[in-house]
C-alpha cells in the first residue's frame, strides 16, 4: 500500500502500517500534516523494517524525540516516525 496526502483525509494522528507487508507514506509536506490532523499537528507513522516513509521540504531531525520514534519538525507541524521503519526519506523538493 502506498498512502499519500490528499483531501480526503482529515482528522487523522495516526497510520498504522504495521501489518507485515511493505508500505509507503510518501511526500508529506508541512501544510499536508497541518491539514490531516487536529490542533496538535503531530503525524504518527507506526510500522516495521519494511515500511517507509517519506518527507518533503526543510524538515529538521530533533534531538530529543518521543521515545521510540523519530521525530522532524517544520514550522508548526510534527511527524513522529517508529523506529522500526528504517526506510526514512526527506527531501528539500
Amino acid at each position: 500500500m502506498v498512502l499519500r496526502p490528499g483531501p480526503d483525509v482529515s482528522n487523522t494522528e495516526v497510520f498504522d502500517m504495521d501489518n507485515d507487508s511493505a508500505n509507503g507514506a510518501l511526500g508529506f509536506r508541512e501544510q499536508d500534516v497541518l491539514d490531516i490532523t487536529d490542533a496538535d499537528n503531530v503525524l504518527t507513522f507506526l510500522g516495521d523494517e519494511q515500511d517507509s516513509v517519506g518527507l518533503q521540504g526543510g524538515w529538521t531531525q530533533r534531538t530529543d524525540p518521543y521515545p521510540g520514534f523519530v521525530e522532524y519538525t517544520l514550522g508548526l507541524a510534527t511527524v513522529r516516525i517508529d523506529n522500526e521503519i528504517e526506510d526514512i526519506t526527506v527531501s528539500l523538493t
